[in-house]
């Protein structure tokens, strides 16, 4: 090989290596319109076909009858075009076609056309010439479509009707990293919009802020001469050219700037926006107007301490999939404002958009609502390819394409490069080009697996300005984690699969107590839920039961002609604290308790007054005109005061209020002695002083109750009776979760409701009459149970006395901790309370702790009632009833990727004992007028017959006392159960014969 030669293959070679180090320009020179006269929504209705493959063919065929017309935007599953799959698209191509005009007084200018977002590569077409290709899913795209267009025919300006096309496909080389742990839907998703812009036109723009109030503009312009000129302008400040030079890529670049005096800074709590106004003339007549709102914020690291102007602050946070249940990937504007408004409800300050950017007007809503958000360049799965240098302007292509869009966004603090990827060469290399060329005043970082990330042990490349492990131990939290020399986020942690949430409190609680720890994200906000088709569902299922283990949430009440419900992908998309609808879960309100951003510490009571400690853990805002404490005073069911005040208190300090009542306040209960059949004094009243928070907005994000006085009631009644117990068994499990079905594999007993004689636990039983002194008859049983369960190897997470209640019952109320179920680890949602559910609402079902009283009827009244010394007491709903168990030991219900660390009964731990009293209530006859309930009560063991039958005929009747009777509502005004589902997971019904052992049916009739 000559000399000559040789230097002809090495150019040859760099102009390869330089041309794939270039990556496609997702917006083709033209910086996206703002101008609503020189932009028009394409979106409609628009025809397609899809068919099975990737087809060959360069363009889209005719139209014929084998195509079908589809919403624009809209996917294809929502709408019947082809099957839902998960993890992975199926191989598709689908063809578009719809026609437009362009507006005449458009004549004269560049025609551009925006598609912000079609699943997942296309070519497109314009009057059947080829217009451009674009091939990455979830981030916009611009193309010049001006010389494809037909003028319009005979004498004038401007053009007729156009003919547009696209044709769509699922697979290619690299669509790999627009797949996602959710469904891969396909088709236009996002907007389509047809824009006008002169031949010297804006191309990009660039915001900086700082703090002291300079802002600087950086606007590059095609096309530009020296008669060309930018001006910008925004409230109280007029900005001065700095400079004019030409950038390597032809264009012209602008560098303006300004200064306000005491500029209103952007925070999440403080979300202040500035417009500015950009104008483009030639020769002194405008060509162009742009319009931006930006913040005046800075973002610093100092050392391992994330700071926002110049304070620590504190991520608040959930990981968010765009998802809607009858939509699939369609958010619109209404969508996006009901979930913001739920996580202002939940203290929620930061979003991660995992793992794709989301569409435009999540941005604008994020800036000006106020939220944090790291945002995500998209390349999900697609691991393979990361060591594959030819992909690396794959991935330059998408970072530009995010970072172009969304830069001048004040509520996005940090650029996410992937999810859970390898960190290879050109991994690194992006971050790289990221913080050299794209944007310099944003720290980037890697989301890892937290073994992964662990195994660097801090040697972590350079490039990453924050570390981003993911699902964290408490314990590694508390080690591990506090010696990082960045700041960490922990981008995915403490994941919700099902009704999971294990541990969140201390978790956070770590999190808010170590500076270098600027907080996380949980995963996930919402499940993601695919559309049932009617066709696809018997509608009659909303008024049927369903038993088992549900993949599916079926609706209560279905629509006709709509879809019916939504379904998961197995356990996988059931992670959200929401369901897809947006009904929440019992998880979201755990984070609400532990995200809350004010509250009462300590309270300690006078006569008259109330000493409190109020925190604050804003990070910005003074509490005082910012958050209101609204407060109730009750006594019993009543409420006799009430009040409001707004609390002077610094940002992350507390304060000290004295809160003054205009009534006297119980200091001390009333006691009385628990046999005692009378009493000349009434028992004290139920006496508690409620919290409920509001932001300046109006969001309630607490809910807070203290105890000033708790009633120890005498309960009196005659006669024996166990007419509303059908069966009495020990209880050795539950319905397992969908975390247990993962975690503890194996070792799952199906039929937890054993005989009180069996070989896998002992139990000893023994009962006490309760009777007044000097009375004969029994006015109530107590009973106290021990168990001691066998060695074996499988997993015990309830132990206690189970009883199978007559199905007529279907209210409960109770005295104690509520509303919702509780577990080890998750219970920091509940207060103490006097609580009263239908056994169809969707929160009733779990064990329920620290509950002093249970009163469970029919709608009549009839019933039993349950008390004891802070019970635990599993409600759970079965064909033939409610079981109620008392239980005297509760575990964890686990993460999803460990087991818990509240465990069930283990070899070598002791037996488990508890107490509780047992009464039947009667209720009132028809025509009978009394000022209680009447009650009779039950005097076994366990509350099973005894000689003399069930009692049905001619009861005794006492009276509660008064003050004991107003704990609870009549049984006709519980209220009606909040029952959004016919079906759904986790709290599913189950038939009573296939978790007790033997089974119901060999079990002898009582």
């Amino acid at each position: 090989m000559t000399r000559k030669t040789l230097v002809a293959v090495v150019a040859f070679v760099m102009s390869v290596v330089g041309a794939q180090s270039q990556p496609q320009d997702a917006f083709n020179g033209i910086l996206p319109v703002t101008d609503p006269q020189m932009k028009m929504s394409l979106n409609g209705e628009w025809q397609l076909k899809v068919v099975e493959g990737i087809a060959d063919e360069p363009g889209v065929p005719a139209i014929d009858d084998t195509w079908g017309h589809i919403p624009v935007p809209g996917c294809w599953e929502a709408y019947g075009f082809c099957e839902p799959s998960y993890d992975k698209a199926r191989p598709l191509t689908g063809y578009y076609r719809t026609t437009f005009t362009v507006p005449e007084s458009w004549t004269g200018q560049r025609i551009a056309l925006r598609l912000d977002g079609v699943l997942y590569g296309y070519d497109l077409f314009v009057n059947g010439k080829a217009a451009g290709s674009w091939r990455s899913g979830y981030n916009t795209a611009l193309f010049d479509i001006t010389d494809l267009l037909i003028p319009r025919k005979g004498k004038g300006n401007g053009w007729g009707e156009q003919e547009l096309a696209l044709r769509v496909i699922s697979i290619f080389p690299g669509s790999d990293f627009d797949y996602n742990d959710d469904w891969a839907p396909s088709g236009i998703f996002r907007d389509v919009t047809l824009m006008a812009v002169p031949k010297t036109h804006l191309t990009d723009l660039t915001i900086h802020t700082k703090n002291n109030g300079e802002v600087t503009v950086e606007v590059e312009v095609a096309h530009a001469d020296k008669n060309t000129s930018v001006a910008c302008r925004t409230e109280r400040a007029e900005f001065s050219a700095m400079s004019r030079s030409h950038t390597a890529a032809g264009t012209t670049r602008y560098i303006l700037s300004a200064k306000l005096q005491t500029p209103r800074l952007w925070t999440a709590e403080t979300p202040c926006l500035y417009t500015l106004h950009t104008t483009l003339t030639q020769k002194g007549k405008p060509l162009q107007t742009f319009e931006h709102r930006f913040g005046f914020r800075e973002l610093t690291i100092d050392g391992n301490i994330l700071k926002l102007n110049g304070q620590p602050i504190k991520l608040r946070g959930v990981t968010s999939h765009s998802t809607d249940p009858t939509t699939v990937k369609v958010i619109d504007e209404t969508s996006i404002l009901r979930d913001m408004r739920l996580m202002k409800e939940a203290s929620v300050n930061y979003i991660r958009t995992s793992h794709y950017p989301r569409e435009p007007r999540f941005y604008e809503l994020a800036d000006s609502l106020g939220f944090y958000i790291i945002d995500e360049v998209p390349f999900g799965y697609g691991d393979k390819n990361l060591s594959d240098s030819t992909f690396y302007p794959v991935l330059q292509q998408r970072a530009q394409a995010t970072i172009r869009r969304d830069k001048n966004h004040p509520s996005v603090l940090i650029w996410s490069l992937g999810n859970e990827n390898p960190l290879t060469d050109i991994c690194i290399r992006l971050g790289d080009y990221v913080k050299r060329e794209l944007d310099t005043s944003r720290p980037i970082c890697y989301p890892q697996v937290g073994s992964y990330f662990r195994r660097f042990n801090y040697r972590f490349p350079q490039v990453a300005d924050i570390y981003a492990p993911h699902y964290p131990t408490t314990s590694q939290m508390a080690d591990f984690y506090q010696r990082a020399d960045r700041p960490v986020v922990f981008t995915e942690y403490c994941h919700a699969l099902g009704i999971s949430l294990e541990d969140h409190h201390r978790q956070w609680e770590i999190i808010e107590r170590t500076p270098g720890i600027a907080g996380g994200s949980v995963w996930e906000w919402v499940d993601q839920g695919m559309p049932i088709l009617p066709t696809d569902v018997d509608t009659s299922v909303g008024q049927a039961p369903r038993y088992g283990y549900e993949e599916r949430v079926i609706y209560a009440s279905p629509q006709s002609g709509q879809p019916s419900g939504f379904q998961m992908y197995g356990n996988k998309g059931t992670d959200g604290l929401l369901y897809a609808n947006r009904t929440p879960l019992p998880s979201y309100y755990e984070l609400q308790h532990n995200y809350a951003q004010a509250f009462v510490s300590t309270l300690s009571c006078d006569s008259s007054t109330a000493q409190l400690t109020i925190a604050n853990r804003y990070d910005f805002l003074n509490l005082k005109d910012n958050v209101t404490f609204h407060w109730a005073l009750t006594s019993n069911r009543d409420t006799i005061a009430r009040g409001a005040f707004s609390p002077y208190c610094l940002p992350r300090s507390t304060a000290p209020y004295r809160l003054s009542i205009p009534t006297p306040l119980p200091l001390s209960p009333l006691l009385s002695a628990p046999n005692a059949a009378t009493s000349s004094c009434p028992p004290p009243p139920l006496t508690l002083l409620h919290f409920d928070l509001t932001d300046a907005q109006g969001h309630t994000f607490l809910h807070q109750s203290f105890v000033l006085a708790k009633p120890q009631p005498v309960w009196a009644g005659q006669d024996s009776a166990a007419a509303m117990v059908r069966e009495t068994t020990i209880r050795t499990g539950r319905k397992p979760t969908m975390g247990e079905r993962l975690t503890q594999k194996g070792r799952l007993l199906p039929r937890y409701l054993l005989p009180i004689a069996n070989s896998q636990v002992k139990a000893d039983i023994q009962r006490r009459p309760l009777k007044p002194q000097g009375a004969r008859e029994a006015v109530g049983t107590e009973v106290t149970f021990t168990l001691t369960p066998d060695t074996a190897d499988v997993f015990r997470p309830e132990l206690g006395l189970a009883y199978l209640l007559d199905p007529a019952i279907d209210r409960v109320q109770w005295m104690g901790y509520g509303p919702f179920a509780s577990y080890p680890a998750r219970h920091q949602a509940n207060r103490y309370g006097l609580w009263a559910k239908h056994k169809d609402d969707l929160y009733f079902e779990g064990n329920h702790s620290g509950i002093d009283a249970a009163y469970l009827s029919d709608k009549n009244g009839r019933g039993i009632l349950i008390t004891g010394d802070s019970l635990s007491l599993n409600f759970e709903q079965t064909d033939r009833g409610i079981v109620v168990t008392v239980n005297a030991a509760v575990s964890g219900q686990g993460p999803k990727f460990a087991k818990t660390h509240f465990p069930g009964w283990q070899k070598g731990d002791p037996p488990v004992t508890a107490t509780f009293r047992a009464y039947y209530i009667e209720g009132l006859r028809v025509g009978e007028q009394s000022s209680g309930i009447g009650l009779r009560v039950g005097a076994t063991a366990g509350m099973g017959p005894t000689k003399g039958g069930s009692g049905d005929s001619n009861p005794k009747t006492g009276a509660l006392p008064e003050a004991i009777h107003r704990l609870f509502l009549p049984a006709a005004d519980v209220p009606a159960p909040f029952r959004p589902f016919a079906t759904q997971y986790d709290t599913y019904l189950m038939k009573y014969e296939d978790i007790v052992d033997p089974p119901a049916a060999m079990v002898p009739s009582r």
